[in-house]
């Protein structure tokens, strides 16, 4: 897959009962590739623009060794630290956040390229360039 030179954290989502807030867990991913698009409409109310984000995780991207498990499955995983996924709410930000505590808010303050997952497309059985997609804004 072709500029695949980024590198991003996928922050996902997971609910901690002890302190009853989320925690978000960092994944760090080498080697995909993340691009802004501006989208527009007319509306009754005038145009409408937003960017959104189109971010490809080849599957062979350098995820330190963690496995993708698909949401529903995340959910239920004992030991979050071995796994990521790519759910619908979470987060991905366009550098190396290695760092827990983060709140959404300050990701976005801090790292300023921030998008949360809208949609996912699972291309991994395609024959040339498996890979995820991922868009978000």
């Amino acid at each position: 897959m072709k500029q695949t030179n980024e590198t991003v954290t996928v922050l996902n989502r997971r609910y901690n009962r002890d302190t009853g807030k989320d925690d978000w867990i960092p994944t760090v991913i080498h080697g995909v590739s993340w691009f802004w698009t501006t989208r527009a409409a007319v509306t009754q109310d005038g145009l409408k623009t937003a960017d959104t984000a189109a971010v490809r995780i080849p599957a062979g991207a350098d995820t330190g060794g963690r496995s993708y498990l698909q949401p529903e499955a995340y959910k239920a995983a004992e030991n979050v630290s071995e796994v990521f996924t790519l759910a619908h709410g979470d987060i991905i930000v366009r550098a190396a956040v290695t760092a827990a505590g983060f709140t959404p808010a300050q990701l976005q303050a801090r790292y300023g390229d921030c998008i949360t997952i809208l949609g996912v497309t699972d291309n991994t059985r395609r024959k040339r360039a498996p890979h995820w997609k991922v868009t978000g804004q």
